[in-house]
């Protein structure tokens, strides 16, 4: 099955956008249904994947994470019901995971003969690159967000009607002329299972979906009215923004390092491709191709006419 984007909590109820691998089965469990389970390992690996920044600021909401466990533990759920209906015997199914299969192996051999030297680029390539490109290369903006955050669950209706009795009350307080909002959260922290996340300096795209369009139209000291997300509900501060900017070699250096290898790898591998395409033992009839296409060009005779 296709590894699929999970969504983890960079902050309390800010998520940042990261590809998880599953790790491998066995040892303790923290989620299972029947015979299937999310092994401790494979939380572990994830939250592996994340900056030390990233897992502190998720240890505020654990919610967070057992979010994704359920969900990781549904795709189980369903690929164990598909399972014992046989649904992999099913004509179109097992033709989509023959393709599926020759496609990996196809592109796994590919990229096996089509490597790219390890000391490619050289340092010499990479600054004449950068001069080409730096008008493109970009560090975007960086925005620091607090945020009074009321766990609100998507579906708990009790919850969420509790969370919207304070939000007018947490937004009105917020906007009061010198008004703390470290007080403010600390207060509602304690009344409504409120709690700040200070996201440190993190770009949009690190951001809840939902928050995204809210917190690009702030500016620095603004509070957003309340926004609703699957995990609750977020009243926004913008802290502080750093405004986008042209990226420096250095700061430049990975990403486009990193780019024209792939470019690099992506012309060996059309390289060897055409060389088996017009290799001396390839034949085409060029002939035959014709006679097809003159045939799909030509009009179907018409039908005769069938008398009432």
């Amino acid at each position: 099955m296709r590894q699929r984007a999970f969504r983890v909590m960079a902050g309390v109820g800010l998520l940042c956008v990261v590809n998880a691998v599953g790790a491998a089965g066995g040892g303790e469990s923290v989620a299972s249904a029947g015979s299937v389970s999310v092994p401790r390992q494979e939380v572990e690996a994830l939250l592996a994947t994340l900056p030390a920044e990233r897992r502190g600021q998720l240890a505020q909401n654990p919610a967070a994470l057992e979010q994704w466990t359920r969900d990781r533990l549904a795709g189980q759920l369903l690929l164990q019901e598909a399972t014992s209906r046989k649904w992999e015997a099913r004509p179109e199914v097992a033709a989509q995971l023959e393709a599926a299969r020759r496609e990996v192996v196809t592109r796994s051999y590919l990229a096996s003969v089509s490597q790219v030297p390890a000391d490619f680029p050289s340092e010499s390539e990479l600054n004449s690159a950068y001069q080409r490109s730096k008008a493109s290369l970009l560090v975007p903006a960086g925005y620091r967000v607090s945020q009074v955050f009321i766990p609100a669950p998507a579906g708990d209706k009790a919850a969420q009607a509790r969370a919207r009795k304070s939000l007018a009350e947490v937004v009105k307080k917020a906007r009061q002329p010198k008004a703390d909002f470290s007080r403010l959260v600390a207060e509602y922290g304690k009344t409504a299972g409120s709690s700040e996340a200070e996201t440190g300096w993190v770009t949009l795209d690190q951001l809840l979906p939902e928050v995204r369009p809210v917190v690009v139209n702030l500016t620095p000291g603004d509070i957003s009215e309340p926004v609703q997300s699957a995990a609750g509900f977020h009243v926004l501060k913008l802290v502080e923004l750093r405004a986008a900017r042209a990226a420096t070699l250095d700061e430049a250096r990975p990403l486009l390092r990193e780019r024209m290898r792939q470019e690099r790898q992506s012309e060996l591998a059309n390289r060897y491709l055409d060389g088996l395409a017009n290799g001396a033992a390839v034949k085409v009839d060029s002939a035959a191709l014709k006679s097809i296409l003159d045939q799909a060009a030509t009009p179907a005779a018409a039908a005769p006419a069938v008398k009432p």
